[in-house]
Formats: structure tokens, sequence, C-alpha cells
């Protein structure tokens, strides 16, 4: 009889951080947490507090591969600063 491994892929690792985000998210203490669609995108601070790491940690899961969405918020516009989201 052989032994069967399983190997996780790149897409296995993003799936289970995403499954493992919207669980914490969803046993928030944060009402305004569980009740967040899907859309909205959360700060490096909100990520780090909902998972109990520090920035730094955070920081570093990202560098190694952790799938993040990057947004220039402080970039140059033309809209007023109170028209913006």
């Amino acid at each position: 009889m052989y032994d069967q491994y399983f190997s996780p892929q790149e897409d296995d690792f993003k799936r289970w951080v995403r499954e493992v985000l919207r669980e914490e998210l969803n046993q928030s203490s944060i009402p305004a947490a569980r009740q967040m669609p899907e859309e909205t995108l959360l700060s490096r601070q909100q990520i780090a507090a909902e998972l109990g790491i520090s920035l730094v940690t955070l920081t570093d899961w990202m560098k190694k591969g952790l799938p993040y969405l990057r947004l220039n918020v402080g970039s140059i516009s033309n809209e007023p600063k109170s028209s913006l989201p």
C-alpha cells in the first residue's frame, strides 16, 4: 500500500486565507465587521487587529505572498477630498 500526500498549490493557500478571514470577520465582536459586504476593503490596521497580529507580522506575510490589493489613497485627484469615498 502506498501513502498519498497532498501538495497544496498557491490557489489553495489563497482560498484558505480568504476563508479564514471571512470566518474571523463573521465571528468578530465588532458589529460593523459582521455586516460588511464582500466589496468593502479593510486597512492593514483593521486586518491586523481582526487577526490579533502586529502590523509587522502582517507586512511580513504580505512579503511572503499573502494576497492583497494596494490602493493609492494619498494620490493626487481632481476630486475634492470631501467627495472621495
